[in-house]
């Protein structure tokens, strides 16, 4: 986006948590700007997998074949990272 340049003050500011997903082969959000984003900073955690743009879900299942599993592993992640949080 044109305003790119602003968004490293802008994160500056951002004091919530923040949780990151990022795919290692993703070309539209590269993980390098995932891992910019989440720095140093003990409230933002990324979240890196093997894949794709929007390949985590498939990606973060203990079975991707399964209904029942699909997924499962990132929504453990989104728990961990909402308990940690404080948010229940």
């Amino acid at each position: 986006p044109s305003a790119h340049a602003r968004y490293p003050r802008l994160l500056a500011q951002i004091r919530c948590p923040i949780l990151l997903f990022a795919g290692t082969q993703d070309n539209f959000t590269q993980l390098a700007d995932s891992q910019l984003i989440a720095g140093k900073q003990p409230q933002r955690v990324l979240v890196s997998f093997e894949g794709n743009h929007l390949g985590g879900f498939p990606t973060l299942s203990s079975q991707p074949d399964s209904v029942e599993t699909f997924g499962d592993l990132y929504v453990e992640h989104i728990s961990a990272f909402l308990t940690k949080a404080g948010v229940q």
